[in-house]
């Protein structure tokens, strides 16, 4: 399968990442193969998101009560909807395989770009993926270097500030997957995790410096 981007999507780093260690074991998304291109899989990982976000909100309303808190906590997203994601999913499904980069998060126009997944849901769709998982560490402020990140093979990472570690979501701003191998999936890339201090990615600095989530996938 090829690597999800969640960039194109504008933040959807839980979805992504898990599904990305589904990937692992099955080629993720059902049915999916490196053949049919980008184009196809990001309008899978539409339908898929809006599949779940719907069942969740039918079934589980304290984790889409969750999901709506949380994303509201980005800049520009103070005003966010599980209702208006689905809607600006459905309506960038409409248009050519391209759709996707029209779903992006544009002030002006106050369109929703993201969803943001607290470990709750991380946990959840997990379970609706049919992934066994076990936490590893939580809450936790552990460094932010690749030495330290390469211990957590075939996990699900969450990681964000440190000086947020006392509030509600810990901290919590982004979520990445590490392969059996130590290799770190994120935004579109594979990269080898080494032993070194250097940091995983040098994408938000002041935002992204500690690990606070490991989700391990169960064998």
């Amino acid at each position: 399968m090829p690597i999800l981007n969640q960039n194109i999507w504008g933040g959807v780093c839980g979805f992504v990442s898990v599904l990305h260690a589904l990937s692992e074991r099955d080629g993720g998304l059902v049915g999916e193969t490196v053949g049919q291109g980008s184009g196809i899989l990001h309008q899978r990982l539409g339908a898929e998101m809006k599949t779940y976000l719907r069942m969740t909100q039918i079934e589980r309303p304290g984790i889409a009560q969750d999901i709506e808190e949380f994303s509201r906590t980005f800049d520009g997203f103070e005003n966010f909807t599980i209702n208006e994601a689905i809607t600006k999913i459905e309506q960038a499904a409409r248009t050519d395989n391209f759709f996707q980069m029209q779903w992006k998060y544009d002030a002006k126009l106050g369109l929703c770009g993201g969803v943001a997944m607290p470990l709750n849901a991380v946990l959840d769709y997990l379970n609706f993926v049919g992934l066994r998982s076990k936490m590893k560490f939580t809450n936790a402020k552990l460094v932010f270097t690749q030495c330290e990140l390469r211990k957590y093979k075939d996990c699900i990472v969450g990681v964000g500030n440190k000086s947020q570690s006392n509030t509600k979501y810990r901290g919590l701003r982004h979520w990445v997957y590490v392969d059996k191998n130590g290799y770190l999936w994120n935004w579109g890339n594979k990269k080898e995790m080494k032993k070194s201090s250097a940091r995983p990615y040098e994408d938000y600095p002041d935002r992204h410096n500690c690990i606070i989530h490991v989700i391990a996938i169960n064998k």
